[in-house]
């Protein structure tokens, strides 16, 4: 018995280092999206801007503070969440990579490390669930091999990115629910935020399990109890949200409100033409 849990974890360890090795020989392989240009100049924006903070901050200078809140309403794009992008101007000022070709190599090297590691994470969720590797394997290689999801695992990193923070969320999810205490409120809570802050459709699965959450411990428990705990999941959840956004340093609330909005009726007002037999259909015709 141990031996076959032995060669099953070999297996599974295999598979996914074959596909960490597919990824190291591809990544240089593929090319930038019509907006990455803008996204890395935005990442570039709030790492001096995080630093600057950070530095006026700790002289107490609130008169240089201000100056910054006010440049940064400046900024057409930021109600964008960054941190990806941000998280990127870092590694390639520690790394001191300076052409710009070696930088968009370093972000798709690091949109596929983080596109892999969710595949594992759903590799773990599908195997509780199923509790077969050969049925979770083939699900991972799926998603995997789709031409689509393979590529955009390289340049897309705000779609493929998503999907990834997706997978630790609902991970996070199955954890709380499983075994409730500090470590997997407080994890639930990151991947809620680094959701959030990702996509505004991350507040959609957070409402849901929240709502569910609410009522469950509602009918397991007190109300006075449920809503404590609910509470506080909430308020975590929005101080890593405010930690994890530069923008909303300055006005947590008002900003947080503000940047949703705007990110709401920046997509209601997108215009994208898509062909359908034929022809093509406007996202803006009714």
């Amino acid at each position: 018995m141990k031996m076959v849990k032995l060669i099953e974890k070999y297996k599974v360890f295999s598979i996914f280092f074959l596909i960490f090795i597919i990824g190291l020989l591809s990544y240089r392989d593929y090319g930038l999206a019509i907006d990455d240009e803008i996204y890395r100049e935005n990442g570039i924006y709030y790492k001096n801007l995080i630093k600057e903070y950070l530095i006026l901050l700790s002289k107490f200078d609130f008169n240089g503070i201000k100056i910054l809140e006010e440049e940064i309403y400046n900024n057409p794009i930021r109600n964008h969440p960054a941190i990806f992008e941000t998280t990127l101007a870092f590694l390639s000022e520690i790394f001191n990579i300076e052409e710009i070709n070696e930088i968009y190599y370093l972000s798709h090297f690091f949109n596929f490390f983080i596109f892999s590691c969710s595949l594992f994470t759903f590799y773990i969720i599908l195997s509780r669930r199923f509790k077969s590797s050969l049925v979770s394997l083939i699900a991972i290689l799926t998603i995997f091999f789709s031409p689509r999801f393979f590529a955009e695992s390289f340049y897309n990193s705000r779609d493929i990115y998503f999907f990834s923070i997706f997978t630790f969320n609902i991970f996070t999810i199955q954890n709380l629910i499983t075994k409730e205490n500090k470590k997997n409120i407080f994890f639930f809570c990151l991947s809620s935020a680094l959701l959030i802050s990702s996509k505004i459709l991350g507040l959609i699965c957070f409402i849901v399990f929240i709502t569910i959450y609410l009522f469950k411990k509602i009918l397991n428990s007190s109300i006075k109890d449920a809503l404590n705990k609910t509470l506080r999941i909430l308020v975590i959840t929005y101080l890593l949200i405010v930690i994890l956004w530069p923008y909303l340093w300055f006005d947590p609330f008002s900003n947080l409100i503000n940047a949703f909005k705007d990110i709401i009726n920046e997509h209601n007002q997108l215009k994208i033409s898509t062909l359908f037999l034929g022809e093509y259909f406007s996202s803006t015709s009714t």
